[in-house]
């Protein structure tokens, strides 16, 4: 059984940064990312559980790097199970999903490339601009989901407001106005709440700013729900 918006992240263990990095990142947009590092119990049995991670979850991502694209070991189960599991999978497109995380890395001569991996489209996700597109990917699958704009409202009533700034940038094109918009209101938002720390504003006057954010965010969650 498919396991809606879980995501398994295939990584080097050299490249742990960058995979917990994509961790919180889906995290953010409330998807179900799965990692070794955080998903697997103490005393597993490892192969049964991420390989069943890999034929349950609905995204497989395989970050390449120079050191992933020639190790051997579990990454290299893992990227078998999910290439065989792809191929299950011939009406869903966008399970197999790999990307680039630095640059310098030789696919010319590359071992998996021989095993499926040259069919799919290989995001160069260093490049900041094509990080930003591989999470809009997900992210216009989850911002007309109604379940992503309940969390949403929720985290508002429960005035957890950095969360939500959070969770509506993930993925959102640094160039676009609301991203700039919610940057300026997290800055306004960050700066009430230090200036209520340090008694520096009244008590009516930290609420109605508050409510000024609020109201501007959900403005900006009507017009993403329209994109």
């Amino acid at each position: 059984m498919i396991l809606k918006d879980t995501i398994f992240i295939s990584h080097a263990s050299e490249n742990k940064e960058f995979a917990i990095k994509l961790f919180y990142d889906f995290r953010n947009l409330f998807l179900k990312p799965w990692i070794d590092i955080e998903s697997l119990d103490p005393g597993t049995d490892w192969n049964k559980d991420i390989k069943t991670a890999i034929e349950s979850c609905e995204y497989f991502v395989f970050c390449i790097s120079k050191i992933s694209a020639e190790k051997s070991g579990y990454i290299e189960n893992e990227i078998k199970w999910a290439l065989d599991e792809a191929l299950k999978r011939k009406i869903k497109s966008n399970y197999f999903i790999p990307i680039l995380i630095e640059e310098g890395v030789d696919l010319t001569n590359n071992k998996y490339l021989n095993s499926g991996l040259s069919d799919y489209q290989i995001s160069k996700v260093y490049n900041i601009k094509n990080y930003d597109k591989f999470f809009g990917f997900f992210r216009k699958n989850k911002i007309n989901n109604s379940l992503f704009l309940i969390k949403i409202n929720s985290l508002i009533n429960e005035f957890q407001l950095e969360q939500c700034f959070n969770s509506l940038k993930t993925g959102l094109d640094k160039g676009n106005r609301n991203y700039i918009v919610l940057n300026c209101l997290l800055f306004s938002y960050k700066q009430n709440e230090k200036d209520k720390q340090g008694m520096l504003v009244s008590n009516e006057n930290y609420l109605l700013e508050r409510a000024r954010v609020i109201r501007s965010l959900n403005e900006i969650i009507g017009e993403l729900s329209n994109e």
